[in-house]
């Protein structure tokens, strides 16, 4: 038996030590229950699953991938974060809508869903706009002419997604609440750009702020995970503004002591 690790870090080998630790692509694996028991086919080995750890994130929902989710579930294969935190958290307009509802500080959407329909806006620019649910600044683009909103339009169409705008922020300071069990960790982040978990080039951990742990803690809490990253922005008047709840984030940064928690959440499922 295996525990599989679902894209991600090619080292959870050295923390949890003591088990046979594969590493599976989804596009390259198949998958088969029968007789209670999971097996996954990858690389032409075939693989009996004990637990998963899934660190696929950075996309948006697949039907594959929540397929295999509600298959992981059926059988209750142990998985972090859970199944149910996985599906509540891929889509991006189903997150902020969590967030909303437990009260976080989110920014004014603008949302049009279906032909021509985006054509109907005409934001006060500057502002963020999005196509569909992904993570890590894909998908998305800073607009701060009409021009670019029309050529945003333009290029919103080869898309059957919905897509979204927000204001732009121009912040004093980007922060990601990284959380893993009861442990929390705040990371400041700086980059080239205006996005700043993109090509990020300068990162400081920091004391939390009360605001923003509360928030944090308040998510966590709803949706008994084991690992969420929420990120935050800071603007001129001291006001933090939640951008999302990532529920597969990068540890990169962050002390090393967060890969071990996370392992031990899985071992403990065992």
């Amino acid at each position: 038996m295996a525990i599989v690790v679902i894209h991600g870090e090619s080292d959870w080998s050295d923390y949890l030590a003591g088990y046979d630790v594969v590493q599976c692509r989804l596009n390259q694996t198949k998958w088969l229950v029968q007789d209670n028991q999971v097996w996954a086919f990858s690389e032409n080995r075939r693989i009996q699953v004990e637990a998963v750890l899934w660190r696929l994130g950075a996309v948006r929902p697949e039907p594959h991938q929540q397929r295999l989710l509600a298959l992981l579930d059926f059988a209750a294969i142990p998985c972090v974060n859970p199944t149910n935190v996985l599906l509540a958290c891929y889509d991006r307009l189903a997150m902020l809508a969590m967030l909303k509802r437990l009260g976080l500080p989110v920014l004014p959407q603008i949302i049009s869903l279906g032909d021509g329909m985006i054509e109907r806006i005409q934001p006060d620019l500057p502002v963020v706009a999005k196509i569909g649910s992904y993570h890590a600044g894909y998908g998305k683009m800073r607009i701060q002419t009409a021009e670019q909103w029309a050529e945003f339009c333009d290029l919103s169409f080869v898309s059957p997604d919905y897509c979204s705008s927000e204001p732009y922020i121009e912040y004093v300071r980007d922060i990601r609440c990284l959380l893993v069990g009861d442990q929390v960790w705040a990371m400041q982040r700086r980059s080239s750009g205006w996005r700043a978990n993109v090509a990020t080039n300068a990162y400081q951990l920091i004391e939390p702020p009360a605001e923003i742990l509360e928030y944090s803690q308040r998510v966590m809490q709803q949706l008994k995970a084991d690992i969420l990253g929420i990120d935050f922005i800071e603007d001129q008047q001291g006001t933090f503004w939640v951008l999302e709840c990532n529920e597969i984030p990068g540890l990169a940064g962050f002390p090393e002591a967060a890969r071990a928690l996370l392992a031990a959440r899985l071992l403990n499922k065992l």
